[in-house]
């Protein structure tokens, strides 16, 4: 009885917990709806069945920004009344506004090439940096985790900004760099106006808000180019992977809410070279997205990968001419994404944001099994209503944590399951259950492969192999030939599977299957040659094990379920002839694509839906099947060579040619795809625009044989961290440099660099660091 009693008490007990844990959470959701501390539904562990490879996704590479892994953190110290930082006087002006001014300084002061300011706090006041164009020598200005009030530079002259994360309420100014920077947090005036020389990396500009008092007399934007008052044209302004998070709240007085969060409006003056890569964008009382010339010119604007959110009342509104660029570069965002992911002492916190109107399922996987939440809906911008809403009512930046795992995987299982991001703490490869991963919308047969302990091995051969999934297959040699289609013929033997002749191939369905289904799981290639037009419906259906797919410069189309639970295909060659692609294919992940045309003809297919699979994929462009993306002629006696890993080798003698907006370089299709540039010893001169607007390439190797560099050449080359210049060099032409480069390597003297003749507008050559007598 005695026991009764205390089994009785204990069940209580454990009834009590419960009540009270629960009666925690919900008062926890209800006072803080945009904190998530936890994942409340039952863990659900790992079957054993077909595994597949994760592998890492470009949103992997490129983390969004968000509100955890932008700004200042940490402790900092406030700065309040005059002092001296790192040796320079930062004074007060006009009441209590901070001032730097490295012009006027006192006598006692010299100033260094590079300051350095860290872990400072500026923001109980205004920040001016006075007098940049007086400044004569070439100055670096480095902030380094500090936050400001608003950040005001006047002039530009030889000093340079750079910010690392950084905190502002607003910005204004040119020739600086801004790297992991949140802008905004209750300001009311516009996030950023930059003027010239700006780049914006992995940045965030949220919680722009006013009061309804001011509303009447002031409007805000997250990011406007708007001209420089002065006259002087906008250029040079760069931005990648940022995100505005800046929803749409009207005010009592419409005219004085958010207006646009990224806009171009050229009111003073005109703009040039203006790029915006891989942005997210959520808001906006008019349009989320603004381009009005105002009767002045923007040239050289790009847009590319550009997200809209639900919460923008419309999407955009540009001026005819640039209408198309932004229409085939700007999409509704159609699913969950991650931010931050981050561990601590409470497990792992994982950053995760709806900017759709539909509530959506994330699904996150450990080795530890997987749990699903449901984020809810983002309100649609045109739907909502005047003083309805906060910014903390949006599903924006939720936190969500898990139990400490070596790898989490997460996916929007919404529609179909689609990778939205991939974290892995051990060196081991990941490998996740197929039907943990595939929606029941796409699973139309029920998988039921178990593996067994013999079976279990073949996985861990399979990591050292580089495959995918592990079915059983037969071990005896298998080799098969025979029809499938009325004139195209296959072969089988040793792995790889030869469709050849012409035309297309038959169907097949559940009640006729390929010829080769029997031998599927070995099949390890498929080689579709010239001739063959069309492959037909489940045509390599459940090849588990195919890695490797070649298709031959004649197909067109691609029917239905064609790859469907192919899970592990780690490279597929695509020609340019391929014209749609039907509906369940690709349904498993493939690792690479490497595509025949360039980027705007593979937006050009006509894809059907539940292909995430290719869609997630790595995709190269203008690669052949021989590995060699292209080769030719760029000057009378100069050939080209670009291959699949980005390298632009140029090789011959004397000059190349010179190119314009009407004659673009032969590689300019595949311009972002180069990453490296290498002339070889023979070639004397780079003709104007050679190379421009190769936004990825990082490293370029001129050869002894160089004299000349010609206008143009480098211009909008973003991304540059080296270039190897010989001292045979004598001229370098205008324009060519217009972008900041980090390092210059010189094989001459000091002397020999100060007689090179270096034309106007090469400030990203002249700023950066250079090594002579390499």
């Amino acid at each position: 009885m005695k026991l009764y009693n205390n089994e009785m008490k204990r069940k209580v007990l454990s009834v009590i917990c419960l009540c009270v844990y629960l009666i925690y959470m919900i008062s926890s959701l209800v006072t803080n709806p945009n904190k998530i501390v936890g994942i409340l539904d039952e863990k659900v562990p790992l079957s054993s069945g077909t595994l597949m490879r994760v592998s890492e996704t470009e949103a992997d590479k490129l983390v969004i920004p968000d509100k955890y892994n932008t700004g200042a953190k940490g402790e900092l110290t406030p700065i309040t009344s005059d002092c001296y930082i790192s040796g320079v006087r930062i004074a007060t002006t006009g009441g209590t506004a901070r001032k730097l001014d490295l012009y006027y300084q006192p006598a006692s002061v010299t100033v260094p090439s590079v300051l350095l300011i860290e872990n400072c706090d500026f923001s109980s006041a205004d920040f001016k940096f006075y007098n940049a164009d007086l400044v004569e020598k070439d100055t670096q200005v480095i902030f380094r985790n500090c936050k400001f009030k608003s950040y005001t530079i006047s002039g530009f002259g030889k000093v340079n900004h750079k910010f690392e994360q950084c905190t502002f309420t607003h910005f204004l100014g040119g020739n600086a760099e801004f790297t992991n920077c949140y802008f905004g947090g209750g300001t009311d005036g516009d996030g950023i106006n930059p003027l010239a020389n700006c780049t914006f990396n992995n940045c965030m500009i949220a919680d722009l808000i006013q009061t309804s008092e001011v509303a009447s007399s002031k409007h805000i934007d997250g990011y406007q180019i708007f001209g420089d008052t002065n006259g002087k044209d906008n250029t040079n302004i760069h931005m990648s992977n940022c995100r505005f998070e800046l929803p749409y709240l009207p005010y009592t007085t419409a005219s004085g809410a958010l207006n646009c969060p990224l806009s171009i409006i050229m009111r003073y003056s005109n703009a040039d070279n203006i790029t915006f890569k891989d942005c997210y964008i959520n808001g906006g009382l008019y349009y989320a997205l603004m381009v009005v010339s105002n009767g002045n010119t923007i040239t050289n604007m790009n847009f590319s990968n550009i997200h809209i959110g639900e919460s923008s009342k419309s999407a955009y509104i540009c001026d005819d001419s640039y209408r198309e660029l932004i229409k085939n570069n700007v999409k509704m965002t159609d699913s969950l994404y991650v931010g931050s992911v981050t561990k601590d002492k409470d497990g792992i916190h994982i950053s995760v944001t709806n900017d759709t109107s539909k509530e959506r399922t994330l699904r996150i996987i450990t080795e530890n099994g997987f749990q699903d939440i449901n984020i809810e809906a983002c309100p649609k911008g045109i739907n909502l209503e005047k003083d309805s809403m906060n910014y903390s009512d949006f599903p924006f930046d939720i936190d969500v944590r898990i139990d400490d795992a070596m790898w989490v995987v997460c996916y929007d299982m919404t529609d179909t399951a689609k990778q939205i991001r991939f974290l892995n703490w051990g060196t081991e490869q990941v490998f996740v259950p197929y039907d943990c991963v595939i929606s029941e919308e796409i699973v139309d047969v029920e998988m039921n492969t178990n593996l067994s302990p013999s079976e279990s091995e073949k996985v861990e051969e399979s990591v050292k192999e580089d495959v995918n999934s592990v079915t059983s297959s037969k071990t005896e040699q298998t080799s098969i030939d025979g029809e499938c289609g009325r004139n195209v013929k296959y072969s089988f033997e040793n792995g790889v599977l030869v469709l050849s002749g012409k035309g297309d191939t038959d169907d097949y369905h559940s009640k006729k299957t390929a010829p080769w289904y029997e031998f599927r799981n070995d099949i390890k290639e498929v080689i579709v040659e010239e001739g063959v037009t069309q492959i037909g419906n489940q045509l390599f259906v459940e090849c588990t094990n195919l890695v490797k797919v070649t298709l031959g410069d004649t197909v067109l189309s691609i029917g239905t379920n064609v790859f469907k639970r192919c899970t592990s295909i780690q490279e597929i060659i695509i020609p340019e002839s391929l014209t749609s692609i039907g509906g369940r294919s690709f349904t498993s992940a493939v690792r690479n694509v490497k595509y025949a045309g360039t980027r705007s003809q593979w937006n050009k297919i006509e894809i059907a839906d539940y292909n995430s699979g290719l869609l997630n994929a790595n995709v190269s462009f203008g690669v052949g099947k021989d590995g060699k993306m292209s080769t030719g002629t760029c000057g009378p006696n100069v050939k080209w060579t670009l291959n699949e890993d980005g390298v632009l080798v140029l090789s011959g003698n004397g000059n190349t040619d010179n190119y314009h907006s009407a004659k673009v370089a032969p590689w300019f299709d595949f311009r972002n795809e180069i990453k490296e540039v290498i002339v070889e010893d023979g070639v004397s001169s780079l003709g104007n625009q050679l190379f421009v607007e190769c936004t990825n390439l990082k490293s370029v190797y001129l050869a002894e044989t160089v004299m000349n560099i010609g206008t143009n050449v480098f211009k909008r080359c973003t991304s540059i961290q080296d270039i190897y210049i010989p001292k045979s060099l004598k001229v370098i032409g205008g324009r060519s440099f217009t972008s900041a480069v980090r390092h210059v390597r010189y094989a001459g003297t000091y002397e020999q660099w100060n007689q090179i003749r270096i034309e106007q507008y090469n400030m990203g050559l002249l700023k950066a660091n250079i090594t002579y007598g390499r």
